[in-house]
């Protein structure tokens, strides 16, 4: 009998991956200290995490407390006020940690840049910032 399963990390409660099959091919997808919640649809581990007080259950992920600019000026530094511990990425490019006083950027070139942020628990923030 075919199953859908959930296998997650007890520690945080991430969502590592969605597994569907036999309870046997579940089994052999599970990494040493995960655990599995079997669901009935397939979920989106971008978007939840697994509530581990009480019973587990699936749950969404917070929404990150942070808004982006979506117009900024060419070489001026822009202050994000994004969590200590945020990781911060520019067109893929890393650029860092956010420490407690957030992230400076500033744009030295005109367009359409993608920024990201991301910090478990929140739901990663992706976000086009124009550079005029």
């Amino acid at each position: 009998m075919s199953r859908l399963a959930v296998i997650w990390d007890p520690a945080t409660g991430r969502i590592m991956k969605t597994v569907g099959g036999s309870e046997q091919v579940i089994r052999q997808n599970m990494p040493p200290g995960m655990r599995r919640l079997h669901v009935p649809a397939p979920v989106n581990e971008a978007l939840f995490r697994i509530e581990r007080v009480g019973r587990p259950r699936i749950i969404p992920r917070p929404a990150m407390p942070v808004t982006l600019p979506s117009v900024v000026t060419i070489g001026e530094p822009i202050s994000l006020d994004v969590p200590a511990g945020a990781e911060v990425r520019v067109e893929c490019d890393h650029l860092g940690l956010a420490d407690a006083d957030g992230v400076e950027l500033v744009f030295e070139s005109l367009g359409l840049f993608l920024v990201e942020v991301e910090l478990w628990p929140y739901v990663t923030l992706l976000a086009r910032i124009e550079v005029r």
